[in-house]
């Protein structure tokens, strides 16, 4: 097809980006690994940080590629 065939059709598709659960499934199970029953503050910043931070790059990214 081409890049600007791909860049043509990634800008008139729909991107769906979901914030699932597993992301907090696979925290709290590092959590248990560690043998906490609770994260504290420290823990939950760094976290939503990760998270915050890993998703704007994605977005970023898919915005790069002609996503709007």
């Amino acid at each position: 097809m081409g890049p600007r065939a791909v860049s043509q059709l990634l800008s008139k598709s729909f991107f769906l980006i979901g914030v699932g659960s597993n992301d907090f499934f696979a925290f709290a199970t590092a959590l248990a690994k560690q043998n906490k029953t609770a994260a504290t503050q420290s823990d939950l910043a760094a976290f939503y940080g990760s998270l915050i931070s890993n998703y704007s790059s994605a977005i970023t990214e898919l915005y790069k590629l002609g996503a709007r």
